[in-house]
């Protein structure tokens, strides 16, 4: 698959794209900078392993973390919403979230998916590329999440970590 890659960054057009998503690869070969020049990108999709899954359970575990449930018969999905709805879980949705945010950011690994990289990467060149401008938002994606990025990423810190997004 690897040889694909340079044949995928010449197709791509400027400002452009290539994520390389497969669990295993061979290797990329070398190739000459001017098919990635123009603010294209290649990056990869990091895929979480059992092993990534019994780390972030054990870290729960020693934070003290503990799990309640509800079970809701099917007729009673109704209730189960109104549940939500109203709060009578969300307490422990928030920390559990907070802890994921937490433990992804120590790994470095805010940015897992492709999509996420290309939200903040599109923020982030309303201000920061060759053609600043709210045009770099473009016509894929409304643009009110990377309006509301654009604060946060400022910092490179927070662009490059994921966490500004």
């Amino acid at each position: 698959m690897g040889e694909l890659v340079p044949q995928a960054l010449r197709a791509v057009r400027p400002g452009g794209r290539v994520v390389c998503g497969g669990i295993h690869m061979s290797d990329i070969p070398s190739f000459s900078y001017a098919i990635l020049w123009g603010e294209r990108s290649l990056s990869s999709v990091a895929n979480l392993t059992r092993r990534d899954a019994e780390e972030f359970l054990s870290l729960a575990a020693d934070a003290g973390f503990r799990v309640e449930t509800t079970r809701y018969a099917l007729t009673d999905a109704n209730r189960a919403l109104s549940d939500l709805r109203w709060g009578a879980v969300a307490g422990a949705a928030v920390l559990v979230s907070l802890f994921a945010f937490l433990y992804y950011l120590q790994r470095s690994d805010l940015l897992l998916y492709g999509d996420a990289i290309a939200h903040i990467n599109i923020a982030r060149r309303v201000f920061d590329s060759q053609t600043p401008g709210l045009l770099q938002l473009g016509t894929v994606w409304l643009p009110l999440p990377h309006l509301l990025m654009i604060p946060f990423i400022f910092s490179d810190a927070m662009w490059q970590s994921g966490a500004g997004g």
